[in-house]
């Protein structure tokens, strides 16, 4: 059915079509949310009825015209819904403004067994989705970083032959951390 054709039935209130729509788009729409890093299948559920009412609400107006196609304005609208869901599970954003600041501002914890998480907002949990993608090595290293060791300590905590080695470790994970957040559509974040 092609998109103007679509609005317009749903708008009129086409149980059919509104039917076709779900049906077509749901799983777009939870492939989204969870690449935007929401695992929980309920969530993304939540999240997909929360777009789809977003969707039908915008053709009952009957002044509803996409500029763009269905599958981006609907990746537009998850990706906002997504962002809610977070925001309002965790009741708190922190703005992080670069990866420096976001390593050295007690954003993450070390937990016992080594393994880095992070409290709060969707963007702080994106970065601890790529973080954990590190090798062990570079998660030792930043968990030093973010402990506060300076560079020197860090050498030698890690048998590192000098500082210069704990630098370039430092730009590699901060380059690794820019691409992991680019792959999850957050090219927008400075770094």
């Amino acid at each position: 059915m092609e998109t103007t054709q679509l609005i317009k039935k749903i708008g009129e209130g086409d149980r059919k079509a509104l039917n076709f729509f779900y049906a077509e788009y749901r799983p777009y729409i939870l492939k989204v949310s969870k690449k935007l890093g929401l695992m929980d299948s309920d969530a993304r559920e939540m999240v997909a009825s929360d777009v789809i009412m977003v969707f039908w609400e915008k053709c009952k107006t009957g002044d509803f015209v996409l500029t763009a196609k269905l599958t981006s304005y609907l990746f537009s609208v998850t990706k906002n819904q997504t962002y809610k869901f977070f925001a309002n599970k965790n009741n708190k954003h922190v703005d992080i403004e670069n990866v420096d600041d976001f390593i050295s501002d007690g954003s993450f914890e070390t937990i016992n067994d080594g393994s880095i998480y992070s409290k709060g907002s969707f963007r702080e949990y994106s970065y601890r989705k790529v973080v954990d993608t590190l090798t062990d090595i570079n998660k030792a290293t930043l968990s030093l970083m973010m402990d506060g060791l300076s560079m020197k300590e860090i050498a030698s905590e890690m048998g590192y032959k000098n500082s210069d080695v704990v630098k370039t470790k430092k730009l590699k994970i901060k380059n690794m951390i820019k691409e992991g957040l680019k792959e999850r559509n957050f090219s927008e974040m400075k770094i």
